[in-house]
């Protein structure tokens, strides 16, 4: 009878008890989020299309200008400039590692920033036409100068560097601004993957032809025509992802973690340490087939510009055709088997080029599509399963750290770009590789050996260690929740979902 008295001061007490946790949860959010800015896009909410497409074309933009580095550059100082294959693979893994470098710096700097435009935005805004204008002089500069040296390709190539990393790693940085459900965040994900990978198929399809169209057979100047339209519409992209994509999540006197803390936030952070290992593999292991995929045909195809093309196009159409299908693949069951699914397609293809040696454009393309649909599955993954890392560090260590993460992951892809290339170029040389002549079978053997060995087992590391990977749905909106619950605010940044 007691209890049945005390029942109605009970519920009272909760009644009294949520409207507290309510009142203290709306004046924490008042003070986290500057006065007239948006609210984090919460947990069920969706965000605008045109928000998703305006951000995914500024990816577009940059891929112009990264694929065109990563598929070509190569290639265009051996085959064009005449540079020895190992000192061409040794400057672009020297400017690939000072990329690198810069990247987390950059990272920590552009969080620290505060402007009416936000963190990140300002960088999109000021570095564009920067970013274009030192595209065009890293293949303009070694063409007019009359000679193509080292230093010259060198100092350019890290001017370029520099650059891009002033207006990517912000620009990464702003797809954890823009929402904090992990739902939306895939679909960011994928809007952003799309779009890049549209950029990279004008790359891949029509370089080698603009380029001896604009050139008139002359893949020097060429090239230097491709450099100045890329660069420019490169420069306009990332600006129209700065005037449609807004920091729904800006903070007022927050400050990112000092170097100490962010050291903590990372050791603490097992599956972005598992996540950083996973795409060093595969980074590394794409970039050798794909280079080396471009060496092989132009020795082994007829109409070697077309050829070539043909086959990368394909790889690029389907990975963004397989980009949906791997986003819903995700939603339905987890990002992890998303990427375990793509190393097994990919490791089946690489088998499957080596064993069956294709001679004609046909079959290349057709392995190069399958290779391309494997790829889509990666890139979703890493840019989906990135942000949520983010809150697991934050759980653990109370720090948000998003720009230091999304620094640390592109450093790693870029040192991983550098590896790949620099490393087909030294192997080049071991092979005997001598460009515009005639490669004698043994070469164009040891060519393919090259390119799909040493990835096959790199793709194999990838897809195991991220059998490890512990971050799904469930898991996710726990970390969020368990967040949001804390009553001791940190200094840093706390709340992620809502």
């Amino acid at each position: 009878m007691n209890m049945i008295r005390q029942a109605p001061r009970v519920r009272q007490w909760m009644a009294r008890e949520k409207v507290k946790r309510e009142n203290w949860l709306e004046t924490y959010r008042e003070v986290q989020y500057a006065e007239g800015a948006d609210r984090p896009t919460g947990i069920g909410t969706r965000l605008a299309p045109q928000t998703l497409a305006g951000y995914g074309v500024g990816d577009a933009g940059l891929n112009l200008l990264w694929s065109s580095t990563s598929f070509y550059l190569l290639f265009f100082y051996t085959d064009v400039l005449g540079v020895n294959a190992a000192t061409a693979g040794l400057i672009i893994l020297v400017a690939m590692i000072w990329d690198a470098v810069t990247d987390p710096v950059m990272g920590y700097y552009a969080e620290k920033t505060r402007s009416r435009w936000g963190s990140y935005r300002p960088y999109l805004l000021f570095g564009s036409l920067p970013l274009g204008a030192s595209f065009l002089a890293m293949f303009a500069a070694p063409v007019f100068a009359g000679q193509a040296s080292a230093g010259a390709l060198l100092l350019t190539h890290m001017l370029f560097r520099s650059f891009y990393t002033i207006v990517s790693v912000p620009y990464s940085a702003l797809s954890a601004r823009l929402t904090a459900d992990s739902l939306q965040r895939g679909r960011v994900s994928a809007a952003r993957m799309i779009f890049a990978t549209l950029g990279a198929l004008v790359v891949a399809r029509y370089t080698l032809e603009i380029a001896d169209t604009l050139g008139g057979g002359d893949r020097r100047t060429g090239f230097v025509g491709v450099a100045a339209i890329y660069g420019g519409l490169a420069a306009l992209m990332c600006l129209i992802t700065f005037l449609s994509a807004t920091e729904a999540r800006q903070q007022v006197a927050v400050s990112p973690p000092n170097p100490r803390q962010a050291a903590t936030a990372f050791r603490n952070n097992w599956p972005f340490a598992l996540l950083l290992l996973a795409v060093l593999a595969y980074t590394t292991a794409t970039n050798i087939f794909l280079k080396g995929a471009v060496y092989y045909l132009n020795y082994t195809a007829e109409a070697a510009s077309a050829a070539i093309g043909q086959s990368l196009a394909a790889y690029v159409i389907a990975a963004t055709i397989s980009i949906p299908l791997w986003s819903f693949s995700a939603e339905l069951l987890n990002k992890r088997f998303v990427w375990i699914g793509a190393s097994g397609l990919q490791l089946a293809v690489l088998i499957a080029f080596y064993q069956l040696q294709p001679a004609s454009t046909a079959a290349v393309t057709a392995i190069m599509a399958v290779y391309g649909i494997g790829a889509g599955g990666f890139v979703l993954s890493i840019w989906s399963m990135l942000p949520d890392t983010v809150e697991f560090g934050q759980y653990k260590s109370g720090l948000r750290a998003e720009s230091l993460l999304f620094g640390l992951m592109a450093l790693t892809q870029k040192i991983a770009l550098g590896i790949g290339i620099g490393g087909l170029g030294l192997l080049l040389q071991w092979a005997g590789y001598q460009a515009n002549s005639a490669e004698n079978g043994a070469t164009l053997d040891e060519i393919r050996l090259i390119m799909t060995a040493m990835p096959a087992l790199l793709t194999l590391a990838a897809g195991v260690v991220m059998v490890f990977y512990p971050i799904d749905r469930a898991f996710h909106s726990k970390l969020c929740a368990g967040i949001e619950s804390r009553s001791q605010i940190p200094d840093n940044q706390k709340v992620t979902a809502r």
